[in-house]
């Protein structure tokens, strides 16, 4: 018995590893589906709305990626000049932030501390700059599949009304079964939309604070801090990163620390005081799941998988949440430990231990068939 389930284990565990080295092969075909349809689920409201108003969805669907294309074009002219300029800039950043790094190494030196010359004359001009560097251009990559991610929007909106049908063809009890995948569905689309409503505000609070320190790029740093916000609390590290080491460069470290408090205030407000309050302690993930997810997501499909991280996982606990037999999962994906918070009419009672509830359902479930081979004859 023991042998079996070792076994089983490793076999498992094998089919992971293929499935993961699979994923990560596929990164080009997944991460443009990936991207459109986070896209179509924030769209979708805009379709549903036009449609309880009477116009035809082919006109609905068309109006949604009219608002997208519309939203995305913004994005590309107020942003387009600032990335090329910031690339322009790059080489005078980095002599600056040299002359600096030299500066802080004799500051230093002169009061006792013994720094070592080599690694800092390489790290401070190359890989400060170059990580702020790579940051620009992991957001910038996001737009340039545009054409086929909007397609496949397209498609995802148009089928949406026959996934309904076609499910139910498929699904052995669908009216139970829709009824979960409906509430779940619902919850992702919540979380979504609040989520970009947050980041957007993260976004729009940076470009004022940026432009309160006089720094170059405002909109540019607003842009990052609403892409990276979808990654809780470390998102607003992240895009802090570029935005301090241009305002030390730029006005010294005064301004510097002055810009990563407001940075600081901005995340923990949004992160912790409002979010938690519009989306409940339902939406809530553990930190270390954030990190191990952005983590293993920015390992598979680079940096769009790291910015996906935390939506994906997000997706996967809400379906976890209605599903009874791993629902415990959803409770260690979770900041809460009690899994009632997780949903009070789902919760199990405790008492019962698992082989319990299995079997009084397997009863349950072959008295509901009794009973409908009966109506039937």
């Amino acid at each position: 018995m023991q042998l079996e389930r070792g076994i089983k284990g490793l076999l498992i565990a094998a089919a992971f590893v293929i499935i993961v080295a699979g994923l990560k092969l596929a990164a080009p075909l997944i991460v443009p589906f990936l991207l459109a349809a986070f896209i179509a689920t924030l769209s979708y409201p805009i379709v549903r709305w036009l449609l309880d108003k009477g116009v035809p969805r082919p006109l609905g669907v068309i109006a949604a990626l009219l608002v997208d294309l519309a939203f995305v074009a913004a994005i590309v002219a107020i942003v387009g000049d600032s990335v090329d300029s910031f690339y322009d800039h790059v080489p005078q950043y980095e002599e600056r932030l040299a002359g600096i790094t030299h500066d802080a190494r004799h500051w230093l030196r002169g009061h006792g501390f013994h720094v070592p010359e080599s690694p800092i004359a390489e790290m401070a001009p190359g890989g400060v700059m170059g990580l702020v560097a790579a940051t620009v251009q992991s957001v910038a990559s996001i737009v340039s599949d545009l054409a086929v991610i909007l397609i496949v929007v397209m498609f995802i909106l148009l089928e949406a009304a026959r996934f309904r049908t076609k499910l139910g063809y498929v699904l052995h009890d669908p009216d139970a079964t829709f009824g979960r995948v409906s509430n779940a569905l619902k919850e992702v689309q919540k979380y979504l939309i609040v989520k970009t409503g947050i980041s957007l505000a993260a976004g729009v609070f940076i470009t004022g604070w940026a432009l309160v320190w006089n720094l170059d790029f405002p909109v540019l740093w607003g842009l990052l801090a609403f892409v990276l916000h979808y990654i809780p609390n470390l998102g607003g590290i992240i895009a802090a990163i570029p935005t301090v080491v241009v305002a030390m460069i730029q006005h010294g470290v005064g301004t510097a620390l002055g810009v990563l408090a407001g940075y600081m205030v901005i995340t923990f407000i949004l992160g912790n005081v409002v979010e938690p309050r519009v989306m409940g302690r339902t939406l809530g993930l553990s930190e270390l799941v954030v990190l191990l997810s952005m983590i293993f997501f920015g390992w598979l499909w680079g940096p769009v998988g790291a910015l996906l991280s935390v939506p994906l996982t997000m997706i996967l606990k809400i379906s976890l949440i209605h599903s009874r037999d791993l629902r415990w999962v959803a409770v260690l994906l979770g900041r809460t430990t009690d899994p009632k918070e997780i949903d009070p009419r789902l919760s199990l009672p405790p008492s019962k231990p698992p082989e319990k509830i299995v079997a009084q359902s397997e009863r349950l479930a072959a008295v509901e068939e009794s009973r409908e081979k009966s109506s039937a004859t």
